[in-house]
């Protein structure tokens, strides 16, 4: 039987999850899937193994049904809930991280928009838009929107592909902060409850179960080549300067097909990275991981 790589990748991880605007878990959820994936005969393996079998052109060194659980953006809750469960089990995982958090003194937009979507409904959100934003969305067929939000109703997936993919950087700022002062009383305090601390991310790196998020989660495959070797370049250099480890993995933010190109492939390539996550649905094979 040839290698079947199964990658389940996770955000958000709380006891009390809002009704709305974030997909997240709950703990007691998170052990059950986890439970669910060894039953069907899955053995959960480490981002070194994956690693180890690109680095050797070897995937025996993987079993025949492994599964590689993730965390992705440097959440709090990812690492006080969500790797707490996966010590006890004796699982390992991998995590992500947006280099710009590290400090917790901003929150990133993508983090921002979460937060407004969880507490604004849709015409809320919507009274914030300009026409002219608003005519930006005649510029794309509603199946792009679609294929890179597919679980989202349809009025949502269009404001969301709006704010993250078509508006200037700008534009999508003051959209953002405006509707983020709304719900809001301090974006440090903010940033403090949702970030990762420095040590949570060093004990990570212990475990060499670090890599990289980009800094800002931006869609990599919209940026100029300047902006996307930044990106890859300087998260890895930032992360590596925190933790003393070599950053060679790499989940690019927002990884569905208006994220991604084979140029973003190409410049993580060229900063020495091994592995690269999207969110395009699949099991990995063989030939997946050794043409890494």
């Amino acid at each position: 039987m040839g290698l079947k790589l199964l990658i389940v990748n996770y955000h958000y991880i709380r006891e009390f999850p809002p009704t709305r605007g974030i997909y997240n878990i709950t703990p007691t959820a998170f052990e059950k899937q986890l439970e669910v994936i060894y039953q069907n005969g899955f053995h959960f393996v480490s981002l070194e193994d994956i690693h180890q079998a690109i680095t050797n052109k070897d995937t025996n060194i993987l079993n025949r049904k492994s599964c590689l659980i993730t965390f992705d953006d440097g959440l709090r809750e990812s690492y006080e809930l969500g790797n707490s469960i996966l010590d006890k089990k004796g699982i390992p995982g991998a995590f992500y991280i947006c280099s710009s958090m590290v400090d917790r003194i901003k929150v990133l937009d993508v983090h921002k928009f979460h937060h407004i979507q969880s507490q604004l409904n849709d015409r809320e959100i919507l009274s914030y838009l300009h026409p002219q934003h608003l005519a930006k969305l005649q510029t794309i067929s509603f199946k792009t929107i679609k294929n890179q939000y597919i679980w989202d109703e349809p009025e949502t997936a269009k404001i969301k592909y709006l704010i993250n993919f078509l508006l200037t950087p700008i534009e999508r700022a003051d959209v953002i902060q405006k509707l983020f002062k709304s719900c809001i009383s301090s974006e440090q305090e903010f940033a403090e409850y949702l970030y990762m601390t420095k040590e949570q991310i060093k004990d990570i790196a212990s475990r060499n179960s670090l890599g990289s998020h980009g800094v800002s989660h931006l869609p990599l495959a919209c940026l100029s080549g300047s902006e996307l070797d930044y990106e890859i370049s300087e998260s890895r250099i930032a992360l590596q300067d925190l933790t003393g480890n070599s950053i060679e993995a790499i989940s690019y933010p927002y990884g569905g097909e208006s994220a991604i190109s084979d140029a973003v492939f190409e410049f993580a390539g060229k900063h020495n990275i091994l592995s690269g996550m999207t969110m395009m649905r699949g099991l990995n094979s063989e030939v997946d991981l050794l043409n890494t």
